[in-house]
């Protein structure tokens, strides 16, 4: 018999699925494999679903998506991975089993014989120490995702920093053979340091970098020791250049001793930054992303 796989959709993505979900149908689709997306109620019609877990609290969703919809009693073999797949075994009634890592290359395979990598999987009924699957090369075909059917291409595998706040850094630190597991696939533009925007020597046209937190101080408790003037420093070295600048900016909120005098910090500096006046030969679009 041969395999009819589907992929579930998940809520937190408005019913669509993550790109290394994405990357996983692509590649069965290449092996000739008869693969689709579906929701949990239509997966009785396949004999292997895949649930993809982008995020930790996914697992709250699948749960009840699945004893809504009956998997205890499925007919079909019933898979778990992606980058929130932390502590699945809640799952074990409804889900065969957990995939830790990433699957592409091997996909087909691992679906044929999950046993056979036990190194990274496991039945959820019978957990074992695992490690998790990475990969040394960028996946080398183009995927087509989103309603607009944009092209993605992978080029750079996972994040290579180590902040302290991060559970996927702090999970993956230590797993396996000792070395930092880096093994996530995104979407978005590569994550660069903020003292290394300051090294810029040419323009750079988007520029994806972290603050992540309100104040300096609030920084420099977690671990991420940036100052408002190196802030100011790389803001700077991107307006040095002519033309448009794309900056996008990820900040963390609500940590622990977080007052209203850290947000207030954080809110005088943008506005004292955009209020002075600079010769500058570039234009910078900063768009604030608050977590």
């Amino acid at each position: 018999m041969g395999i009819k796989a589907g992929i579930v959709t998940v809520k937190n993505r408005n019913n669509s699925i993550s790109i290394g979900a994405l990357v996983l149908m692509d590649e069965l689709m290449r092996n000739n494999v008869d693969v689709s997306v579906c929701d949990y109620k239509k997966a009785f019609n396949y004999t292997h679903v895949l649930v993809s877990m982008t995020a930790t609290d996914d697992i709250y969703d699948i749960y009840r998506q699945c004893h809504k919809h009956n998997w205890a009693k499925r007919p079909f073999k019933a898979f778990v991975g992606g980058f929130g797949c932390q502590n699945p075994l809640a799952l074990d009634d409804f889900i065969d089993y957990a995939f830790f890592g990433r699957a592409d290359g091997i996909i087909l395979d691992y679906l044929k014989d999950p046993e056979k990598y036990s190194e990274y999987s496991f039945n959820l009924k019978s957990p074992q120490k695992i490690s998790l699957r990475q990969v040394s090369e960028l996946y080398p075909h183009t995927v087509i995702y989103g309603a607009n059917n944009s092209k993605w291409k992978e080029s750079f595998i996972g994040c290579p920093y180590r902040c302290k706040f991060c559970h996927y850094s702090h999970n993956r630190k230590y797993i396996g053979n000792g070395n930092y597991v880096n093994d996530g696939i995104s979407t978005g533009s590569k994550e660069v340091m903020l003292k290394d925007i300051c090294n810029f020597t040419e323009k750079v046209g988007r520029v994806t970098a972290a603050l992540d937190g309100y104040s300096e101080r609030l920084r420099f408790m977690f671990g991420k020791k940036i100052t408002w003037d190196m802030v100011e420093e790389a803001m700077d070295t991107l307006a040095s250049f002519k033309g448009n600048t794309y900056f996008k900016l990820y900040n963390i909120t609500n940590f622990p001793t977080e007052t209203e005098a850290d947000e207030k910090e954080f809110i005088e500096f943008w506005s004292e930054y955009t209020s002075y006046t600079q010769k500058a030969d570039g234009i910078i679009k900063v768009d604030i992303f608050n977590t």
